[in-house]
């Protein structure tokens, strides 16, 4: 089994950048949604990309109002692929300076033991630090922009919303500004985006090159991990994360591990509401 503080360490890497974005749909549902090519052409991809980005600060200020429930399952598997660990944690979410702070409410639909609030409340607190000390996280869509290359780009009809598909592959020589741009540097797949308004409605993503962290002293992350997010829209005002799932492919001296997290989020309100 895993010890907890290098799963922790490895969850850390896909949680720093996520959960500012975000109906699971699997991939093959964004294939089918596709329709024709608009008639109107498409700019440049340096032109969309501006675009992209131009729009993704107000979208986080907006999506930053809100708390919401996360509801998260946990499974260790061997390399038969059977389950060895399997753990159930409800979260509330809320951003404080525009940074994330996810609190633990219960662990296996239990409340916490009085040791695991004292670690609970300890963790809580750095995070609350770390806002006040730190600078704000970037969204999933200006981390795709930003640390990977767009190969392709076209228009769709996705959920009955005009789109924009965005194929993206590891930048060749990119230097990551911090460790979010760094996963999403090792990172190819698709995202969906509303053409609009520039919200993310869909990523698939994979680890196309192995990633190691901490210079390879925690381990490394391997070809295969993967990240699906879908989107729903809250208020018909923005995009918040529905559900996500993540499988995390490590390994740390001769152990390899493999880890899947299967996520919903509820309960989405708005602040003073």
């Amino acid at each position: 089994m895993t010890s907890p503080n290098y799963g922790a360490a490895m969850k850390k890497m896909f949680l720093s950048c996520m959960f500012a974005m975000m109906s699971a749909v699997p991939f093959m549902q964004a294939a089918a949604d596709e329709a024709e090519p608009a008639a109107l052409s498409l700019p440049p991809v340096e032109t969309v990309t501006k675009s992209l980005l131009e729009k993704q600060k107000n979208l986080s200020a907006l999506r930053h109002k809100y708390t919401y429930m996360e509801h998260e399952i946990q499974r260790d598997r061997n390399a038969d692929g059977k389950v060895t660990r399997e753990d159930k944690f409800d979260y509330e979410i809320k951003f404080v300076k525009d940074h994330t702070v996810n609190r633990i409410l219960k662990k296996n639909d239990a409340a916490l033991s009085a040791d695991e609030q004292v670690s609970e409340d300890a963790r809580v607190q750095k995070l609350l630090s770390d806002a006040e000390h730190t600078p704000a996280p970037a969204s999933t869509v200006e981390n795709v922009l930003n640390a990977t290359r767009i190969i392709d780009v076209k228009r769709l009809s996705y959920q009955n919303v005009k789109a924009l598909a965005l194929q993206f592959e590891p930048r060749e020589g990119y230097r990551p500004r911090d460790k979010a741009e760094e996963l999403f540097s090792h990172l190819s797949g698709k995202m969906i985006v509303d053409e609009a308004s520039g919200d993310m409605m869909h990523i698939d993503a994979k680890v196309a090159t192995a990633m190691k962290v901490l210079g390879g002293i925690a381990g490394e992350l391997e070809m295969g991990s993967s990240l699906v997010i879908d989107t729903t829209m809250v208020n018909n005002e923005v995009r918040i994360a529905a559900n996500e799932n993540r499988r995390i492919l490590a390994r740390k001296l001769l152990v390899k591990t493999d880890t899947e997290y299967e996520i919903s989020y509820s309960a989405y309100k708005k602040a003073g509401n």
